[in-house]
Order: structure tokens, then C-alpha cells, then sequence
């Protein structure tokens, strides 16, 4: 993708995503401000000519032109803009799974009509971009855009979800750099009415030891607050939704906070050593023939973590959370069969089986189990009930997510093309 803000003026140069030569940067400062200047120009031939040469500029443009913007609202800044976000908007990633209409509905929804915010609507579009980012586990990229939107412009009506994402992303790095913090079960999938052990696990992920500080350190050896710490600041916010799933992907909820008492002032965590936290007991149980889906989710609040890398400092740190699928006691026995059954069950007409057979499948059978699902989508003969099941079966054999049938047959699609593509390379 083009530099977004690689000709922006010193202040914001900190934020290009390449580094340019002092004089190159000064040059296309001069250049393109003297460009948008141009628009303002009586001359017709002067304003088309300074239109024309902006968007062959491209998105180093887009600064130079949005300043003009805000300095005056001229009708023929935002025309330009406007015309460079829609370049800008075909850079997207490939990886961000939105189609130009969900997009466009998600920019209406929050600016209103982009073409009366082409600003802020770019600046959304860049703030998407950072979102993919984080999804793609690209931390340190995503921060560095979010902070590049907040400096262009610290006024946009979602700067509360810019740095929201910041604070996400140091989060995770923390994860992968410090200490890792997960909720873990042994037993992913279980049978109707058992109970599930769900361990609390801190893993050191640094090249030196570390230690979780629920207090000041430096009051460790202070007896009262050492134990006030413990009695009121070391603990472990834990909430278990239970989610009944329907085979069309719809379901309920229903979450239950608790709070697990840890009576620790710190944690040490040694150079590769796994230290558990805590471990508590879940009951499972099935809603009669339905899939329950339960999510262990996790936080504490810490005053200090030390380690090899900066130290992190009042913060909550989540968990990584386990999930854990119940399904009834017969299907649970039918699993080493899965796939099997599962043909049996498109066969026979039952979708609300195939559903419950894909939850199951082992992972050696799931690149069969996709072909056969697929097939509901490509026949006449199903019905609408019928293809949303199968929607929802493959989202849960491939992990993947799709609004309707149309983008999972494209999914399927593409991923033949390239397998094919992959299978004729040279070896």
C-alpha cells in the first residue's frame, strides 16, 4: 500500500511509514502545499491542473489537502479528497473481510453519509486498517497507525476506540513478550452433565524472570499493606458465559462474574517456568439436544509487572479465554465416527445432527467434513433453514466467519484456486 503520511510536515514526520531524506521532505512539502494552494485559484485551468497533479500524488496528497480542508471548507478541497479517499479505499488489505457495502453501512452508521465527512471517513478507513492489524497479530503496525490518526486528528468521534485498540495491542504484546496469561482446560470437548477443570496459567515469555505486583514493591515488606493488598487487591475476575447455540447460528447467553481470592502481594514467574494462579471447577451440561458453547473469561489488576522489557505499570491484564463445547452424551459417543454420521445426517434430512457432528469432528476428517457441507450450498434442493445450518457447520469446522452463502462459496473459491496454484509451482 502507498505511504499514507509520508509527506506530512515535521510534526507529524515521526509517523511516515518510511523515513525520507530531509531535503526530499521538504521539497514535497513545499510542492504539494503549493498545490492545494493552487485550488484556491481564479484561474479554472490552475485549480484542474492542481486538482490533477494531487491525485496523481496519491496519498501523500491527502494530508496537504485535508489541512486545506480544515482551514477553509472549500468546495474543491473536498472534491479532491474525496476523490483520494476513494483511491485510498482501494489499497485496503485483501486480509479485511468486508465487502464495499459493509463498509460503506459501518462508515454511514458512524459518521453518516461519507460524502459529507470525506475526512473523517478516510480517517475511519484507516482506523479499519489498524483493526485488521491487531487481527493479523501485527501489534507494533497497529499501534503506529492508531497513533497516526489520533495526530492527524484528535478530534474524530471514535478517538475513545483508537485508543482502545492501543491499549489492546499493548496488551497483547505483553502476551507475547513478557508473560502470557491463559485460561486452559484438557478437555475442549465434553459430554453432557461432567465437570470441566479450567487452570489459570501465568508463562513466562521473556528472556529473564518476571514478577506480577498487585502492590507497591516497594511496600513488600510493609505489614499493613502488604496485608491490605492481599486481602483486597490480590484476586482473579473470572466470568463464565454459557452460550446455548440453535444449528442456524443463532443462541443465548448467560454470564456469571465471580471473583477468585489469590492472596498473593506478587507472583514470580521464572525465566521459562509456567506458574498456576488458579484452578476452579465448571460444571456442563446440555439444554436438552443443544450445543453449549462455555467461555471462561479472565482479568487481574496489577500495579507492576518487572521483567527484561519496560516495566508495565497499573494495568488489567486478560487472560487468553478457554472455551469449551458440551454436547449431548450421544453425539459425544458418535464422535470417532463423525464424519460418517455427519452423511448419514445430511441424508436423512436432519440438520440439527450435522451441526452437532461438525462440533465434533477431529481435526484429520475436517478438510472432508468443508466438501461435504458445501454441497448444501451449491444444491437447489436445500432449503433456507437448511444453507444457514450448513453456514454455521463450517464456521465451526474451519474457525472462518461469513455473513451468508455467497461469501463462503467464494471463500471456497478462492482457497481451491489456491491450493491449485500451489500444487503447479515448480518444485
Amino acid at each position: 500500500m502507498r505511504r499514507l503520511i509520508a509527506g506530512i510536515p515535521l510534526v507529524l514526520a515521526a509517523i511516515s511509514l518510511r523515513a525520507d531524506d530531509a531535503a526530499d521532505l521538504e521539497e514535497k512539502a513545499r510542492r504539494l502545499s503549493a498545490l492545494v494552494a493552487d485550488l484556491d485559484s481564479p484561474r479554472t485551468e490552475v485549480r484542474e491542473e492542481a486538482a490533477t497533479r494531487l491525485l496523481a500524488a496519491g496519498g501523500d496528497s491527502i494530508p496537504y489537502v485535508l489541512d486545506g480542508v480544515y482551514r477553509k471548507n472549500a468546495r474543491l478541497h473536498l472534491q479532491v479528497l474525496e476523490k483520494l479517499v476513494d483511491q485510498e479505499r482501494k489499497g485496503l488489505p485483501v486480509e479485511l473481510r468486508m465487502s464495499d457495502e459493509d463498509l460503506k453501512a459501518v462508515v454511514k452508521d458512524r459518521l453518516g453519509d461519507p460524502k459529507s465527512e470525506p475526512v473523517r471517513t478516510w480517517l475511519y478507513s484507516k482506523y479499519l486498517e489498524a483493526v485488521d492489524l491487531f487481527r493479523q497479530g501485527r501489534y507494533e503496525e497497529s499501534i503506529a497507525k492508531a497513533g497516526a490518526i489520533l495526530d492527524l486528528d484528535p478530534r474524530v468521534p471514535f478517538a475513545g476506540d483508537v485508543k482502545l485498540l492501543r491499549v489492546k495491542c499493548e496488551e497483547q504484546m505483553v502476551q507475547i513478550n513478557l508473560v502470557r496469561l491463559s485460561a486452559v482446560t484438557m478437555t475442549p470437548v465434553v459430554g453432557d452433565n461432567t465437570v470441566v477443570k479450567v487452570a489459570f496459567n501465568a508463562t513466562n515469555m521473556s528472556t529473564g524472570d518476571v514478577e506480577i505486583w498487585f502492590g507497591p514493591p516497594a511496600d513488600r515488606n510493609n505489614p499493613p499493606v502488604r496485608d491490605a493488598v492481599i486481602q483486597n487487591q490480590s484476586f482473579l475476575e473470572v466470568e463464565v458465559v454459557t452460550v446455548v447455540c440453535e444449528p442456524d447460528g443463532s443462541s443465548t447467553s448467560e454470564p456469571e462474574p465471580s471473583i477468585k481470592p489469590l492472596k498473593r502481594y506478587s507472583i514470580p514467574v521464572p525465566q521459562g517456568q509456567t506458574v498456576r494462579l488458579y484452578e476452579m471447577e465448571i460444571p456442563a451440561l446440555t439444554s436438552g439436544v443443544k450445543l453449549v458453547k462455555i467461555f471462561v473469561n479472565a482479568r487481574i489488576r496489577v500495579v507492576q509487572v518487572d521483567g527484561p522489557a519496560p516495566l508495565l505499570k497499573e494495568r488489567a491484564l486478560d487472560f487468553r479465554p478457554a472455551m469449551i463445547r458440551v454436547v449431548p452424551g450421544d453425539i459425544q459417543a458418535a464422535a470417532a465416527n463423525a464424519l460418517q454420521n455427519l452423511c448419514n445426517a445430511i441424508d436423512r434430512g436432519q440438520p440439527d445432527s450435522a451441526f452437532l457432528f461438525c462440533n465434533v469432528m477431529p481435526d484429520a476428517e475436517r478438510p472432508k467434513a468443508v466438501e461435504v457441507v458445501m454441497q448444501i450450498l451449491r444444491d437447489r434442493k436445500y432449503t433456507d433453514y437448511d444453507r444457514r445450518v450448513a453456514c454455521n457447520c463450517l464456521n465451526a469446522l474451519t474457525g472462518e466467519s461469513f455473513r451468508d452463502a455467497q461469501g463462503w462459496l467464494k471463500w471456497h473459491e478462492e482457497r481451491a484456486q489456491a491450493e491449485s496454484a500451489g500444487n503447479a509451482a515448480p518444485r
